[in-house]
């Protein structure tokens, strides 16, 4: 099955409650590649990289979040994937954009 690429954009509660850590989870439990990382309006940023039902399921478990958080929404783009690129395993990033260390 052909690769899809989303980019995501998550508002409500979360930031602060265990998010990124959540999502890079479920994406390496699912095989999703790709990264996470906090954006500046509170919201969480993500870049997806999968089949298209394997996004599906991803993106139903990011709409439930880990306990804490409430998702408010879910703002899905889709984006073409380069043939020759090739994502890293799921990365979570700092605030500032830089690889957390325990990441992977």
């Amino acid at each position: 099955m052909a690769a899809k690429r989303l980019s995501l954009v998550v508002t409500g509660r979360v930031q602060g409650v265990g998010y990124r850590f959540f999502a890079q989870e479920a994406a390496e439990a699912l095989g999703v590649v790709g990264w996470v990382r906090n954006g500046w309006d509170r919201s969480v940023e993500i870049e997806a990289q999968a089949d298209e039902p394997t996004l599906d399921l991803f993106c139903d478990r990011l709409r439930e979040g880990p306990t804490l958080a409430y998702v408010a929404d879910l703002e899905t783009h889709g984006r073409g994937c380069v043939a020759d690129e090739v994502f890293p395993p799921f990365r979570r990033f700092s605030n500032a954009g830089r690889v957390d260390p325990d990441s992977n």
